[in-house]
């Protein structure tokens, strides 16, 4: 059975978490899927510990943490966007290559370096305004040019959001309640500062929110306490809370941050955090594999998988 190496046309493209939702949707108890990370790039180390955390309790998943060989069988392999190294490593395992790409990439000339090797093309990462494009314009385009599109992947906010324990390190905070509350995400930050509307109202404009507000001003974190949608509260200049606002935190199980620096500093902070973003949270991967479900022809690379790749 041949192996699937998933190659980029440039970094940080999108590889682990494809990689983390093809081996889930494929691999069974019967037939076990090895994952692994090609070791040409400077974040392949992170790249597989990510995958070993996300897969090692899935049945039909073997990581190279629990097995250094790749088994006979089905691998499915996370590339670079090596072209050289990519298509060797697929020699060696008889592998076909799908090839991640984002919107406005030459797909034409990366895919002709890749030639019989390559199975199709997924674009990641795009926006809601250049679906029909793809639909209509590269799709032809790519089949005039016996270029297969396996399908595409909308740009998501879900996979930069970073996790409550992503933010307290990033800030070098110190959770005051609800620390068991670390794994949960944040899509979005509101800021407490003047708030002119009715204070539940405009923490509510956002889901999953983190909101960063002096520790000093109780009207303001209790307004945000009120929300559904709030997660977690970031109280800055190193200020803890009045009682109440514990008490009321502790109620509804949001957890109080307690960090130094002003708002104004600590809000551009986090403006750093997103580029140390990993795929390493379950919540993603169920979510990528939705996406997949939905978006991908994944029918066609089940069936590339019963016949060898050699052309």
């Amino acid at each position: 059975m041949p192996s699937i190496i998933i190659a980029s046309t440039g970094p940080r493209m999108g590889k682990t978490a494809f990689v983390a939702a093809l081996s889930s949707m494929l691999g069974t108890e019967k037939n076990v899927v090895n994952v692994h990370v090609m070791k040409d790039h400077d974040s392949w180390e992170k790249d597989q510990l990510n995958l070993n955390l996300l897969l090692s309790d899935h049945k039909g998943c073997l990581t190279t943490k629990q097995n250094q060989k790749l088994d006979k069988g089905l691998s499915i392999v996370e590339g670079s966007d090596d072209v050289k190294n990519n298509l060797s490593f697929a020699e060696k395992l008889d592998a076909v290559i799908i090839l991640i790409s984002k919107y406005g990439d030459d797909i034409t000339k990366f895919s002709d370096q890749y030639g019989s090797r390559l199975l199709g093309v997924v674009v990641n990462n795009v926006s809601k305004h250049r679906i029909w494009n793809i639909e209509n314009d590269l799709r032809k385009t790519l089949e005039s040019k016996n270029i297969t599109l396996l399908g595409w992947i909308p740009d998501d906010r879900i996979f930069l959001a970073p996790s409550i324990g992503d933010v307290v390190q990033h800030l070098d905070g110190e959770y005051l309640t609800n620390e068991n509350t670390n794994d949960k995400l944040l899509d979005h930050f509101l800021i407490g500062g003047l708030v002119l509307d009715w204070g539940p109202s405009y923490f509510s404009i956002q889901d999953r929110t983190g909101v960063v507000v002096r520790g000093d001003r109780p009207d303001i974190q209790l307004a945000a306490l009120q929300t559904e949608t709030t997660r977690a509260m970031i109280l800055t200049k190193g200020v803890r809370p009045v009682e109440y606002v514990y008490y009321e935190a502790e109620q509804v199980g949001i957890p109080l941050i307690v960090v130094s620096g002003s708002t104004h500093d600590v809000t551009e902070k986090l403006e750093d955090l997103q580029a140390k973003i990993e795929f390493n949270h379950p919540e993603k991967l169920g979510h990528m594999i939705n996406l997949l479900e939905a978006n991908i022809d994944v029918d066609t690379i089940r069936d590339a998988l019963i016949k060898p790749a050699t052309r």
